[in-house]
């Protein structure tokens, strides 16, 4: 007995078999020893006309993403290329002025140093001078105490 409710699979229920309510085209001119249909070729011409379509759109439109994205990049590099040029363009200046303050800070440094140096002659001669007037005095004392001393002395 078989299973009534069971189909049998046919030719056109698989994949690249065709079925009855397919357009068949008529073969309407030769060429050559073949047969052709001019409406097949048609629909051949229509179908690789809406692939270029397609082709030409998808292009164009992965071209635009393409140097969008390119751009994108490019101009990232070039900034950082104008950062590290702006920088060591900074680096350079900032060691110009180190340079220069350095040269300035010793220039007035060693200005500094010579004042201090001269004002250091100054006072050692002041002192010496000062020294020479209390030895000066202090002779003139010691003559005043021997004098005062022996005629002190004389009085006895």
């Amino acid at each position: 007995m078989s299973n009534p409710k069971k189909r049998k699979p046919t030719a056109s229920s698989g994949i690249g078999f065709r079925g009855r309510s397919d357009p068949e085209y008529p073969l309407d001119y030769m060429e050559g020893d073949e047969n052709h249909s001019s409406a097949f070729l048609g629909l051949q011409d229509m179908q690789q006309e809406m692939y270029n379509d397609i082709r030409k759109s998808f292009i164009g439109e992965e071209e635009k993403k393409f140097y969008k994205r390119w751009t994108k990049k490019e101009k990232e590099e070039m900034r950082h290329e104008a950062k590290l040029d702006l920088e060591e363009e900074n680096r350079r200046i900032l060691e110009e002025l180190k340079v220069k303050l350095e040269a300035d800070v010793g220039a007035k440094y060693a200005e500094e140093l010579q004042k201090m140096k001269d004002l250091l002659e100054r006072e050692e001669e002041r002192s010496e001078r000062l020294e020479g007037e209390l030895r000066k005095l202090r002779e003139e004392c010691r003559k005043h105490t021997a004098a005062r001393t022996s005629s002190t002395l004389e009085g006895f």
